[in-house]
């Protein structure tokens, strides 16, 4: 069997694997919204997530970089960048394509952790790949991603700078959820916990297994 019939038979039984974390998480998800409180729904799926048998890793990508649109959110930042710190991380984004290191993810997360990767977007034509993909109308995409991710055990990020991405990346600052995100960067996982880049914490990619399990077990804000 050659090795793209080898990913593409694996492949399948991930995604079948997978629908179980999606009946689980809207099961879960439509028990805390039950009040008609979103805050509260949100506390609720937080002390949840320790209990939450379905383990899994939220995926943020962004497909290209708008430098503008990002430098234009920055400065909405509670604690902005500087314009050097802006322009290192547009700098270290990684142009590499995203297939190759989701794989790479995505295989050695269920193999060593038994968790899958899962990405929320919006409706569209393409076929469900890589990841176990959720897809929800514009209209409540955001509010979804701030209650899926209270479930997260990580929160995965490649890409580039886009303006989705970028406010995403605050709102999780806000909620409390900053040094659950793990950032990849040309071939390296990096904890997203402090704002000296080079002090962080990193991993090499093929050890997502620790990586994860450190972010896992930082405590929200």
């Amino acid at each position: 069997m050659s090795k793209l019939n080898k990913y593409n038979e694996w492949h399948q039984g991930y995604r079948q694997r997978g629908a179980a974390i999606e009946e689980a998480l809207g099961q879960t998800i439509f028990e805390a919204m039950k009040s008609g409180d979103f805050e509260e729904a949100r506390k609720s799926l937080r002390k949840a997530r320790s209990t939450f048998k379905h383990k899994f890793c939220l995926l943020l990508y962004a497909s290209g970089t708008d430098e503008k649109v990002a430098a234009d959110l920055v400065k909405t930042m509670d604690d902005p960048l500087t314009q050097e710190e802006f322009q290192n991380a547009i700098d270290l984004a990684s142009h590499t394509p995203a297939s190759q290191p989701l794989t790479v993810i995505m295989t050695l997360l269920e193999r060593y952790k038994g968790m899958h990767l899962l990405l929320l977007e919006r409706p569209n034509e393409e076929p469900p790949e890589g990841p176990i993909r959720i897809r929800t109308p514009d209209s409540i995409w955001f509010d979804s991603l701030k209650l899926v991710a209270e479930l997260a055990q990580a929160i995965i990020v490649i890409g580039n700078f886009g303006f989705h991405l970028i406010k995403e990346i605050n709102y999780l600052g806000k909620a409390g959820l900053r040094s659950r995100v793990l950032v990849y960067v040309n071939k390296n996982l990096y904890s997203f916990k402090g704002d000296d880049f080079e002090k962080l914490d990193k991993w090499s990619v093929v050890d997502v297994d620790k990586a994860v399990e450190y972010a896992a077990a930082q405590a929200a804000g």
